[in-house]
């Protein structure tokens, strides 16, 4: 795992998509799984999976995909007085398992998927990272952090898979290339060799 100390001494990370896949299948709670895959795949942040309902969910035009429509999300611009919205993808195995949940639930399409307060997302997250470290015997997973999974989510995309960046900024809610760039790892020489040989 690639690892950064930033000014204040915290440690940013940026997982790899085996360590993400080993992460996720920790988890034995549905409602933490889903939460960390919501995160992690789709790139929202905590403050926003508090907001999810199953509304904001709809079949692509495709008939295949599915999209999230982010409602109120973080507007550094000052443009917008409710919060911008924007749209991302919803990895299909990931729909179905928040489908299952919501119905399990028992919650309308108008109640939030999760019912509960940033805070709590934010000690499940710690938790998980805790019981990673003591899993693997990596204590860097203790510092595990809800951006860490926003930033696997810009790392898979925009490093590892090559997305245009100018979507990536899109469907993740990053209004600049400055925004965004914090969130994107060092080259690798594996990413060196594949991005500048014939």
């Amino acid at each position: 795992m690639q690892t950064e100390r930033t000014k204040d001494g915290r440690r940013k990370l940026w997982m790899t998509q085996n360590e993400y896949e080993d992460l996720v299948e920790s988890i034995d709670d549905e409602a933490k799984q889903i939460a960390v895959q919501i995160m992690g795949e789709s790139g929202l942040r905590v403050g926003e999976v508090t907001n999810i309902r199953y509304k904001d969910i709809s079949r692509a035009d495709d008939g295949e995909h599915y999209l999230l429509t982010v409602r109120g999300t973080k507007d550094t611009t000052g443009e917008y007085e409710n919060g911008k919205e924007r749209q991302t993808l919803v990895p299909i195995p990931l729909e179905r398992d928040i489908f299952k949940y919501h119905t399990n639930m028992d919650r309308g399409n108008y109640d939030p998927i999760f019912s509960i307060q940033k805070r709590t997302i934010q000690n499940w997250i710690k938790e998980v990272g805790e019981n990673m470290a003591e899993e693997t015997g990596k204590e860097v997973w203790e510092e595990l952090k809800p951006h860490d999974l926003r930033r696997y989510f810009a790392h898979l995309h925009g490093d590892i898979r090559g997305v245009n960046v100018r979507v990536l900024m899109s469907v993740g809610g990053w209004d600049s290339y400055e925004a965004i760039k914090p969130y994107l790892a060092k080259p690798s020489e594996e990413n060196i060799i594949d991005e500048m040989s014939e």
